[in-house]
């Protein structure tokens, strides 16, 4: 018989712990996000679309023993979650996921459930039997300060470092060639999966990277955010193959809570046969002047601090500052 972390006596009057419901608590984790978020000056709405999305496609994942759902007088206001992936380096990683909504911190809760997940960690490794590398892995904005207390207080280590960078628009934004041989092409329903793909095999050479699965395509696919129509998109006129794209998106609802005009350039990507010549910094200025003509007078991307290629500096390159920190904690099963 399989053994189940059990639930959490959070020995307090009114607060109690209960499995996840499935899709009727989809608002319910919207709901705590979005107050999570805003306590933590977070320029994020989390929707019922996007949680759906990704709750319907994550994958080694079992919403009936992973997941944690905290309640108050029979109103949600904690969540937390797991579920693991290996990566191109043969490490198993479990993640550490949940919010806690503000009224509702420091009280004992993120630590309960990060003491939960540990548990329920524990015994999904156990019924996989051994595996070399395996590491329990979450993550925090540096400024978001119980966050990452949390994390050190219960023994992770930082491991890697990532920025969340912004461009103004209003500085002069250079216009420059394409490499020759390639040429922009307006997206099409079905080029969408090899843009899938294309994004992810460009990826293969960054840290932490995993073989992509159909559940990551459906997600994809069925992301309610994504705006094809805006994507710098460049293909190899001679194999009519993609070399690489900057995917640009602006997100209103986020604008329109946080009274911005900022689009997205993320991710931006090249595959390895048409590297060093240029084209990521040409495609990159495209999508800015996208942005501008969309009225966006800031762009945004995140990069991997330690990125191989090169990224941080050719964003700096053309004006793109960090803004945020992001740190990925580890620590071994």
């Amino acid at each position: 018989m399989k053994q189940e972390a059990k639930l959490i006596d959070f020995k307090r009057e009114g607060v109690t712990a209960r499995r996840f419901y499935g899709e009727a608590d989809y608002p319910n984790v919207v709901a705590i996000n979005n107050a999570a978020w805003a306590a933590d000056e977070e320029e994020a709405v989390d929707t019922l679309e996007q949680s759906s999305a990704f709750f319907r496609n994550v994958q080694n994942f079992d919403p009936q023993r992973d997941m944690l759902m905290v309640e108050a007088d029979g109103v949600p206001v904690a969540y937390t979650h797991t579920f693991w992936w290996d990566n191109d380096e043969g490490e198993r990683l479990f993640a550490l996921s949940g919010q806690v909504h503000p009224d509702w911190r420091r009280k004992g809760i993120g630590s309960a459930l990060l003491r939960w997940q540990e548990v329920r960690i524990a015994e999904i490794a156990a019924e996989q039997g051994p595996h070399a590398k395996r590491y329990i892995q979450g993550g925090a904005e540096d400024r978001v300060i119980g966050r990452v207390k949390l994390f050190e207080q219960a023994g992770y280590a930082p491991i890697r470092y990532g920025n969340m960078m912004v461009r103004d628009l209003s500085e002069p934004i250079p216009d420059l060639p394409l490499p020759a041989g390639l040429e922009l092409r307006t997206v099409r329903d079905v080029d969408l999966r090899t843009i899938w793909e294309a994004t992810n095999e460009a990826f293969r050479d960054h840290w932490g990277h995993r073989v992509s699965t159909e559940a990551d395509w459906r997600r994809f696919l069925e992301w309610p955010d994504k705006q094809p129509e805006n994507w710098q998109i460049a293909w190899d006129i001679g194999r009519n193959e993609i070399a690489g794209g900057v995917h640009v998106n602006v997100f209103q609802k986020e604008n329109a809570k946080f009274n911005m005009l900022r689009g997205w350039t993320d991710p931006v990507y090249v595959r390895r046969p048409w590297r060093k010549r240029g084209l990521a910094k040409a495609l990159l200025v495209r999508a800015m002047h996208k942005l501008v003509e969309l009225g966006m007078n800031e762009a945004a991307l995140g990069v991997d601090a330690e990125n191989p290629n090169g990224a941080l500096g050719l964003y700096e390159s053309l004006g793109f500052r960090p803004v945020k920190r992001w740190i990925t904690y580890r620590k071994v099963i």
